[in-house]
């Protein structure tokens, strides 16, 4: 089988892993090569050929027009493989990150290119500056997601069960070593972007034991994330608190890993979880927020994660009612003037109706001015920390858990087995055949897809509004 993937680019990150995973996996299978529209990294388990067309936007001209770019493409697969390819893989299609895109995904489809269409991250799931305006979404062609939450959702905004297909990511476990802990510290492995909620994790330093740290790995890639990040790195400097950034430039991460007592998540939104697999695959406990939307896959099979925290919750008056609505109010008329006519009427006022609905607030849907001022209170006044602890006990708990190496052996386990390459490479064979055997008709409902991402409880101001220092 000849199948080509197609990506904007091949930087270190999430998306760039499942692909090198997946061309791992088929392994001898399917002979692969991959288009990236930026130079590629200089090694890749399969050929990589640079497309400038399919790049993102650059002083906002992408390389056109979209019929010449999609020629280009079917002329070097042709050269590549000496005849058609089987299949097309494109990822992460549907984020306007080259604003040509749409187009020339319709142009791949009139020359008569099989697609199949995986998506990582939705602009609708609180990306706005990344929705594509004015042109409706590829139809006809497969549809791939990484999360049953996604999936439904690609399901109740019109596509044929036949054509979306659920395929979680393969999990390659963490290759660490026994070491000798000469430190005490839990782990974030995280590149520290906005929605990873640094702040949270500044606010679980207070509770710590002993002369316990957090270590956080890396900075962000994305302009756009350093001022909250800077923010939160003179914070920790003014105030001192047992949080050290940047640890995984600085040391060996395998090392860091291998040493950390137990391993952080404070995140607001994933696409596949990683996060809640990884660490206990090298023997570690995971320990802070859980995303129930998207761990409900992994509770499914199995793996126990009811010790996580699904939020903390502290007084609005704290910071004030009024203050937080206006800041809900600011960044809800930001987003339906950014999605235009697909925001669905009402819901600005069914968020707002519901945010008086409790006397607390989740921490992790609040924005980083708020976040300071709760940990500011927190870490000044010995009453509100005690009334954060009555709010939620785990403060308190969480790192002195008991019989945790059950724990910990039960989902490694879990994981090795149900998230290993072997499965992965039988499911992506598996649906390779079936989008080659099956065409199908289907289109997406934009306000639908939209209404589905629109939940009150996941509504983040760290997701779905800008930085505000």
């Amino acid at each position: 089988m000849k199948i080509a993937f197609l990506h904007y680019h091949l930087k270190p990150g999430g998306v760039t892993t499942v692909l090198r995973n997946q061309v791992n996996a088929l392994g001898d299978y399917a002979d692969c090569v991959i288009l990236s529209g930026a130079p590629p990294p200089s090694r890749f388990p399969c050929p990589v050929i640079h497309m400038p067309g399919i790049g993102y936007d650059e002083n906002g001209s992408a390389v056109g027009p979209p019929e010449k770019t999609a020629a280009a493409i079917e002329n070097v697969l042709l050269d590549h493989f000496g005849e058609p390819c089987d299949l097309l893989h494109i990822h992460n299609p549907l984020l306007a990150k080259n604003h040509l895109f749409l187009d020339i995904i319709q142009a791949l489809q009139g020359i008569g290119l099989t697609l199949f269409l995986q998506i990582h991250d939705f602009a609708e799931d609180g990306r706005p500056s990344a929705f594509f305006h004015g042109g409706s979404y590829p139809k006809d062609c497969h549809y791939g997601v990484i999360n049953l939450r996604d999936y439904h959702i690609l399901i109740d905004a019109g596509l044929d069960p036949e054509g979306v297909h659920y395929i979680p990511n393969c999990v390659v476990p963490f290759d660490v070593s026994p070491v000798s802990r000469t430190e005490s510290y839990g782990l974030y492995p995280v590149r520290a972007i906005r929605r990873k909620n640094i702040g949270e994790a500044l606010l679980i330093s207070l509770f710590l034991p002993g002369n316990d740290a957090i270590y956080i790995t890396q900075p962000p890639n994305s302009l756009a994330d350093f001022p909250s990040y800077n923010h939160w790195k003179s914070y920790v400097a003014s105030y001192r608190l047992p949080v050290r950034f940047e640890m995984g430039i600085q040391r060996n991460f395998q090392h860091l890993v291998a040493g950390a007592k137990w391993v952080l998540s404070t995140s607001i939104a994933e696409g596949f979880g990683f996060a809640f697999l990884e660490p206990w695959t090298a023997g570690k406990l995971l320990q802070g927020r859980i995303l129930p939307d998207i761990c409900q896959d992994f509770l499914n099979c199995g793996i126990r994660l009811e010790h996580l925290y699904v939020g903390i919750q502290v007084p609005k008056d704290w910071i004030g009612i009024q203050r937080i609505v206006e800041r809900f109010q600011a960044c809800l008329v930001v987003n339906r003037r950014a999605f235009g006519a697909i925001w669905p009427d009402g819901w600005i006022e069914d968020c707002l109706h519901a945010l008086h609905q409790s006397e607390t607030i989740d921490f992790g849907m609040l924005d980083e001015r708020f976040q300071t001022t709760i940990v500011d209170s927190v870490r000044q006044t010995p009453a509100q920390r005690n009334e954060l602890i009555r709010l939620n006990p785990i403060l308190e708990t969480m790192f002195s858990m008991d019989h945790t190496a059950e724990l910990i052996g039960r989902n490694r386990d879990r994981v090795l087995t149900l998230y290993d390459s072997d499965r992965y490479r039988e499911r992506l064979i598996g649906l390779y055949t079936h989008i080659l055997k099956k065409p199908v008709q289907q289109r997406i409902d934009q306000q639908a897809l939209l209404s589905g991402f629109l939940n009150f409880n996941n509504f983040s101001l760290l997701k779905w509004s800008t930085y505000h220092g």
